[in-house]
């Protein structure tokens, strides 16, 4: 998906679909992840780029994943496609997330985040894209890596 589908989605009124909602936060949680985290008061430029590095990093982490496991089972998609493991929907509303939530969010409204970026995992599963393995994997690289660019960098 690219930026022209997600906004041809988000204009079409009838988009209400399961599947379509997780293809918008895929990419409304990392940017909701970093507007959250500066509206807590984080305005330095090293947190601009920590956030760079944790969108960017999951990202390609979660490409790379993706091409290794193609040469085993795990790279098979439930409806037969390539591609499964890790979700990079799910990374990627994961990584939103954590962000926000690492940065200093406050809880309620960080586990909101986490409860939408745990909907675009559902999301995968019902449009049978992925399995409940690939969404663990994809919330876990995701989260991990927007913790590695919160705490070490």
């Amino acid at each position: 998906m690219n930026l022209n589908d997600l906004w041809d989605k988000i204009r079409d009124p009838n988009t209400d679909t399961i599947e379509d909602f997780g293809d918008i936060l895929q990419w409304l949680l990392p940017v909701l992840g970093l507007t959250a985290a500066i509206s807590t008061g984080a305005k330095e430029v090293t947190f601009l780029l920590q956030w760079f590095l944790s969108t960017g990093g999951q990202a390609i982490s979660s490409t790379l994943l993706k091409r290794l496991f193609n040469f085993t089972s795990l790279g098979k998609r439930p409806n037969g496609g390539d591609n499964s493991m890790p979700s990079g929907h799910t990374s990627a509303a994961f990584s939103g997330a954590s962000f926000a939530a690492f940065a200093g969010l406050p809880i309620p409204f960080a586990s909101i985040l986490f409860l939408l970026a745990a909907f675009t995992g559902y999301s995968r599963i019902r449009a049978n894209k992925h399995r409940l393995r690939d969404v663990i994997a994809g919330a876990c690289l995701g989260t991990g890596i927007s913790a590695i660019c919160i705490f070490l960098l």
